[in-house]
């Protein structure tokens, strides 16, 4: 190959590499976008109020449900304040805020969507998750020891570990995070290789 060619050859390459837009490796744009496995950590405080608009029900925040009701709904944390160990991404509020805006004017489903994995996660990152979230006990000793567990096991909880304690979400729940009885007990090994949990 003559010099000539090889010189063009670089040129194109060079042209080529200048005006494609690159990615990054959680498909967002190196021009300041994100995608769905950017966590949420990682955006800027402009970001998140564009994904907070985004999430919210008709992007009002207001779901109308009967002739003259109105419930507002909030997805979960982005619209408020994410905490420094949050392992959510963009996709795991995304998922949290589709199910509570679809299901806002059904408490029992509603209920039920604050125990999925994604909205578990969620609550951990705004730390609203180791209160009467998941700790109804009979007293104070027995309430502390659960929230004080609780926040251990949990934090940075991940999608996962969240799968694997989503049972202890209940109305009559007082769980000893340091002391999970079947089938729970699996769970520690499961939360400790993602998120130090246990």
């Amino acid at each position: 190959m003559s010099r000539l060619a090889i010189a063009a050859a670089v040129i194109v390459a060079l042209a080529a590499g200048c005006s494609s837009n690159s990615t990054n490796n959680d498909g967002s744009s190196s021009s300041g976008g994100f995608g769905p496995t950017t966590k949420l950590v990682d955006l800027t405080r402009a970001n998140l109020n564009q994904l907070c608009a985004e999430e919210s029900a008709n992007g009002t925040g207001t779901v109308s449900c009967g002739a003259d009701a109105a419930v507002n709904v909030t997805p979960l944390g982005v619209c408020t304040s994410i905490a420094s160990d949050c392992s959510a991404t963009v996709a795991t509020s995304q998922a949290c805020a589709a199910l509570l805006n679809a299901d806002a004017c059904n408490p029992k489903q509603l209920n039920a969507d604050r125990k999925s994995p994604a909205c578990l996660v969620m609550l951990e990152c705004t730390h609203t998750l180791c209160t009467n979230t998941m700790c109804f006990c009979p007293d104070y000793n027995s309430l502390n020891t659960c929230t004080t567990t609780c926040s251990r096991f949990t934090t940075g909880l991940t999608t996962d570990c969240a799968s694997c304690i989503a049972g202890l979400y209940g109305a009559s729940s007082c769980p000893n995070f340091t002391a999970l009885t079947a089938p729970y007990d699996q769970c520690t090994a499961i939360c400790a290789q993602s998120n130090g949990g246990g």
